[in-house]
């Protein structure tokens, strides 16, 4: 790669610096001139050489909340963020940026996945899913959804399990394998929490969270499920690890066994890949709707069998942070949005004798 790619990787690090930095993320940022030629080297010879430099595969893991209304006490609350040097970033960006090259020319995109793409987001994964309910609701017809995610996603995720789907499906081979072999391999970490560290561990599972790699190999390591879901007829429509399986059925006693049956088999393949590849669902966050039109009477579905265990229908999910209820309404939603608006807003006003009209302004967005 040019000096001139290197250097915009550069300006789109951020200014603080993980605890392992040799030199500070802000002092690199202002001596980039000088230090580039040296970093193109690094970033170049490491591809070429098919080795991660083992200096620059440790990873200090800093946990965080998911949720900042969420208990403390509960370590399941916890995400762990692994923070990276600063080199260590750049040569990510630097193959990253390499391989979503080699997948999109040679069109190996998933079509139904809204993350790690260019020009998705979460938008893109809920107005496809919205559209494609909302379409077959207006052809009289009803359709079961159901989402769930993965529990502890990237923390499992099998390193030779992993380099096999990227050689046979994406074409990854050579030293380019190699080079992604000696990245997760011999990979360490520890915790550091408010200045005390704990022991060196290594990190035998799983993709680090807060790389710039780590989505992106997930992706590759999950994507035998988006077959199993094709096979089986299904509709689908992914978001990094939260999966949108829905179908459409005709409202009448003869279709509708059938369909949920359909889903039941698909979900049963998909937990025994799972179990293979050391994969959980999250059964907590596991959701069933039954979509339909407003005026016409709902389809009596009781259960959905997911992995042996039976989830009811709910009047309403989440969704992405965005909340369906059976009628695709939104109505449940634009309530919620209300409601927090308010909260803020009365918040402010708590303390608007104390600001400016300029930061007052600012403060909603």
């Amino acid at each position: 790669m040019s000096e001139r790619e290197i250097e915009g990787f550069v300006d789109t690090i951020g200014k603080k610096s993980c605890d392992i930095d040799p030199i500070p993320a802000s002092i690199l940022k202002e001596c980039k001139s000088a230090l580039l030629p040296i970093l193109t080297n690094i970033v170049n010879m490491s591809p070429q050489s098919a080795s991660m430099p083992t200096a620059v595969k440790e990873a200090a893991i800093k946990p965080k909340l998911k949720k900042d209304n969420q208990d403390s006490e509960d370590y399941s609350n916890f995400r762990p963020i692994s923070n990276l040097k600063v080199i260590t970033k750049i040569i990510e960006k630097a193959v990253s940026c390499q391989l979503s090259d080699h997948v999109r020319d040679n069109d190996l995109e998933e079509s139904f996945q809204s993350v790690y793409k260019h020009f998705h987001s979460a938008e893109t994964a809920l107005l496809r899913v919205q559209n494609d309910v909302l379409l077959e609701i207006d052809n009289q017809k009803c359709v079961v959804m159901l989402l769930w995610d993965m529990s502890a996603a990237f923390d499992t995720v099998d390193h030779d399990l992993l380099l096999e789907p990227m050689e046979k499906r994406y074409g990854v081979k050579g030293n380019v394998l190699k080079w992604f072999r000696s990245y997760l391999q011999d990979r360490k970490q520890f915790v550091t929490i408010d200045g005390n560290k704990s022991k060196t561990k290594e990190l035998r599972y799983g993709v680090p969270q807060g790389s710039v790699l780590g989505p992106i190999l997930y992706l590759f390591y999950t994507s035998p499920i988006r077959d199993i879901i094709r096979r089986h007829g299904l509709n689908c429509h992914l978001y990094a690890d939260d999966i949108q399986l829905y179908l459409p059925f005709k409202p009448n006693p003869a279709e509708q066994p059938s369909s949920i049956a359909k889903i039941e088999a698909c979900v049963s393949e998909i937990d025994s890949l799972m179990v293979c590849n050391q994969l959980k669902l999250n059964r907590e966050k596991t959701e069933l709707l039954i979509l339909s039109a407003r005026h016409r009477p709902p389809p009596l579905v009781e259960y959905v069998d997911v992995s042996g265990e039976r989830i009811q229908p709910s009047p309403s999910a989440r969704n992405i942070g965005v909340i369906f209820d059976v009628h695709m309404s939104l109505d449940k939603h634009i309530t919620s949005t209300c409601k927090a608006c308010f909260f803020h807003l009365r918040n402010i006003s708590k303390i608007r004798d104390f600001l400016s009209l300029a930061d007052t302004e600012k403060l909603p967005y």
